[in-house]
């Protein structure tokens, strides 16, 4: 457990520490961290990986979600303490795309190769939109988790259960983890996620950039896509065949290696291009 200011608490689970090399992944909000153990494990076995669970998602829920901006300022608090500020790979999925990019924003870490997956931007919307999307957003889960047959609905068996996973099971465990999350939890997570505040000043340097989306979820990552490509003009954008919002990282764990290796492989060529050239 780390400890953090102004109360707030937050778990980092670290693994493949005889790895040289470093990770750091933020999993997506309102999901069990276990739901990324096999990415984490497969991660684990090329990068020394950290992995950032979020306070008021685990057990036993003792307190609740604050914003991404206080994980990305406590992550980053983190790391100073421990004297780390080289990562080779920082990932993070939905709300944890967020948080990636408000640590990348901060300049506080030298990152060589960042990854958003299907993360979201901030909206930059009158404060009274804000407010009905929120209503919007924090009444859509209270309903879902509310049956288990709404769950199935949503996130389909078809798409959403490992192979070794029984569907009941599953569902009853998923049902369970949804409905312990606080209030407070459910209201600042969608809140902070959509209207996080980033520096007003962006670093420049030699961080390849990634940004994933599944081509089943592009209509709803519109607006994300339109963002990052603005903000972040160095920014290449792969789309994911027959994925939805979450699949990649999660059931399509084995996938999310082979690209997240593909696209680490291509950074290190266009590193070494670069230092070739800069010596002629």
């Amino acid at each position: 457990m780390v400890e953090i200011e102004r109360g707030i608490k937050m778990l980092i689970q670290e693994l493949g520490m005889n790895n040289k090399k470093k990770a750091l992944f933020f999993p997506g909000g309102f999901t069990d961290f276990n739901w990324y153990k096999p990415i984490m494990e497969l991660l684990s076995e090329r990068w020394h990986t950290f992995g950032v669970m979020y306070d008021g998602y685990y057990e036993p829920f003792e307190h609740s979600f604050t914003s991404v901006e206080d994980i990305a300022h406590n992550v980053l608090d983190y790391f100073k303490q421990k004297e780390i500020v080289d990562f080779d790979l920082v990932y993070g999925f939905c709300m944890g795309g967020s948080m990636a990019n408000l640590v990348y924003a901060s300049n506080q870490l030298h990152i060589k190769t960042l990854i958003i997956d299907a993360g979201i931007s901030p909206y930059e919307l009158p404060h009274f939109l804000t407010r009905l999307i929120l209503l919007r957003d924090v009444l859509g889960i209270k309903i879902v988790r509310s049956s288990k047959k709404l769950l199935k609905m949503v996130y389909s068996p078809d798409r959403w259960l490992y192979p070794w996973e029984e569907e009941e099971e599953a569902y009853d465990e998923i049902q369970n983890f949804m409905k312990k999350l606080s209030n407070e939890t459910i209201r600042n997570g969608f809140d902070s996620t959509n209207n996080y505040k980033m520096p007003k000043t962006l670093p420049h340097n030699n961080t390849k950039m990634y940004y994933l989306y599944g081509d089943l979820e592009k209509k709803e990552r519109a607006w994300d896509i339109d963002y990052f490509r603005k903000t972040y003009p160095q920014m290449s954008f792969k789309e994911m065949e027959n994925r939805e919002h979450g699949e990649l990282v999660t059931i399509g764990y084995q996938e999310c290696i082979k690209v997240i290796d593909e696209i680490v492989n291509q950074s290190m060529i266009m590193d070494s291009r670069r230092n070739i050239n800069h010596n002629k």
